[in-house]
């Protein structure tokens, strides 16, 4: 939230930082984002789906069992941060991130592989 909004300048005041170095941060700051904006989120969303059989029937539409919706919702997150790291990762090699921010985790996440294609060519062409 409003903290993350100032690491990176904060990173960046510090000098005579290898590029190892600055790369790790890169990576671990994704890490961090991951968890503060992906897991926690997708957890929060699990406990609420859980906790409410009036959200359940909402989103499912019928009454389900809680295990099933909250764990595809969980799957797909997971698999949404997963492959965003992966494209952070061979995206190095080029100077190309993606930050991983809630809503690109809610993107990756609902839409798979073609919401990170769209993602990646937003980030090239805007």
């Amino acid at each position: 939230g409003f903290c993350d909004a100032f690491d990176g300048k904060v990173a960046r005041t510090k000098k005579g930082r290898t590029k190892a170095e600055m790369d790790f941060g890169i990576q671990i700051d994704s890490l961090s984002d991951l968890v503060a904006f992906g897991v926690l989120p997708a957890c929060i969303g699990a406990a609420m789906i859980r906790v409410s059989p009036f959200l359940t029937a909402l989103i499912a539409g019928m009454p389900v069992r809680w295990e099933v919706v909250s764990g595809k919702f969980l799957l797909h997150a997971g698999a949404g941060i997963g492959f965003l790291i992966l494209v952070n990762l061979v995206g190095g090699f080029f100077n190309f991130y993606l930050p991983i921010t809630w809503p690109r985790v809610l993107v990756a996440g609902l839409a798979g592989i073609p919401g990170i294609a769209l993602l990646i060519l937003l980030k090239l062409f805007f």
